[in-house]
């Protein structure tokens, strides 16, 4: 399944929701880039190891 989102901040919220296996994620976003929003994810995740293509 593949789901996309079009802002960094839902795209956060809908990680935590549906626990992804992988995470695509482009460096260039509105209001934040793509390795702050990782970092976001990270910080706040449970998971030890997450596959990011960036």
């Amino acid at each position: 399944m593949v789901i996309t989102n079009s802002t960094p901040e839902n795209a956060i919220s809908q990680y935590f929701d549906l626990n992804p296996d992988c995470v695509i994620i482009d460096v260039n976003l509105p209001n934040k880039n793509g390795f702050e929003v990782i970092r976001d994810i990270q910080k706040h995740s449970r998971v030890r190891s997450l596959f990011i293509v960036i």
